[in-house]
């Protein structure tokens, strides 16, 4: 009963994020994934997941990332300081939509790996990803407001559950692929050929 009540909104919030523009993500933007070399520049590891994707879920992975603990204060900062850089006013919207579609599948994957593959190391974040997912709630757009509505009323941890089964990063992003050191850019799946 719940998969079939929630399958349509994550088709439409799927939708949603397809219609955002795109720009080469690196898919899992977080602190683990950011070093400083001897000569103090930054440089980015695990990025053969790339693909196109909306901006806001790199932004969404940085700012909620589940290895590291920020004040709200800090995120508020990081996030003016991004949108400043950007020089485009920001998208709330967007940023609400990615950040729940994010953190489902962060909550799923976690879930999945303490309780399937009995990697206690994750556990903590699992209530991270969850709490973040409910904050966001009250910042989707109009149009995934059922959406927000049924993750508040099914016990959580089943809607959470269920949206990370049914969310699917193909029907989200595009992706990429590097093919002889040259990246090719692979249409879109919600986009005629």
């Amino acid at each position: 009963r719940f998969r079939t009540a929630l399958g349509p909104e994550l088709d439409r919030l799927a939708v949603a994020v397809a219609a955002l523009p795109r720009v080469l993500c690196l898919r899992d933007y977080q602190s683990q994934n950011l070093m400083i070399d001897a000569a103090g520049r930054l440089r980015l590891i695990d990025y053969q997941d790339a693909l196109l994707a909306p901006a806001e879920l790199d932004l969404a992975a940085l700012v909620f990332d589940s290895y590291l603990e920020l004040a709200d204060a800090e995120r508020e900062a990081l996030l003016a300081r991004y949108w400043q850089a950007r020089g485009s006013a920001p998208d709330p919207a967007a940023f609400a939509l990615l950040t729940v579609q994010r953190k489902c599948k962060d909550y799923g994957r976690f879930r999945y790996v303490t309780e399937v593959k009995h990697d206690v190391r994750y556990g903590p974040f699992i209530e991270r990803a969850r709490t973040v997912v409910l904050g966001a709630l009250p910042r989707l757009p109009e149009a995934q407001r059922p959406l927000a509505e049924l993750l508040r009323v099914l016990p959580i941890d089943v809607a959470l559950e269920i949206a990370h089964e049914l969310a699917r990063d193909a029907a989200l992003v595009a992706p990429v692929v590097v093919e002889e050191g040259a990246v090719v850019w692979h249409q879109h799946p919600h986009e005629a050929p």
